[in-house]
């Protein structure tokens, strides 16, 4: 993923101890609740991105493949909506919550510019 492409591989595998890996099968979703702070990344497989909708599918954000950031929440000013994702095919996402990084890019200012 492209903001973390810089970082040492200490970096990278403190990360991986660090972050919830989700794995999902195909059909499966997943949700970022309104108001959390995460990134979302998705490590491998494809997967629909939406707002939930209680009466149907919800407004499609994008449709995107690993690997990505898949969804953030909590970084803007604004406040965030609460968003859900949908493995199209069997997918792994991992979670970075807000503090762990803000926590990266202290150690490693490159992250964040």
């Amino acid at each position: 993923m492209d903001i973390l492409q810089s970082l040492p591989l200490k970096e990278i595998e403190r990360l991986a101890l660090l972050l919830a890996s989700v794995p999902l099968g195909a059909g499966e979703a997943f949700a970022l609740d309104e108001g959390r702070w995460a990134l979302l990344l998705l490590v491998s497989g494809r997967v629909r991105v939406h707002e939930p909708n209680a009466t149907g599918p919800g407004f499609t954000i994008s449709m995107v493949e690993d690997p990505t950031i898949v969804a953030q929440t909590g970084f803007a000013a604004r406040p965030s909506r609460a968003v859900v994702v949908e493995a199209l095919e069997p997918s792994v996402l991992r979670v970075l919550e807000g503090e762990a990084f803000d926590d990266l890019v202290r150690r490693n200012p490159e992250v964040g510019g």
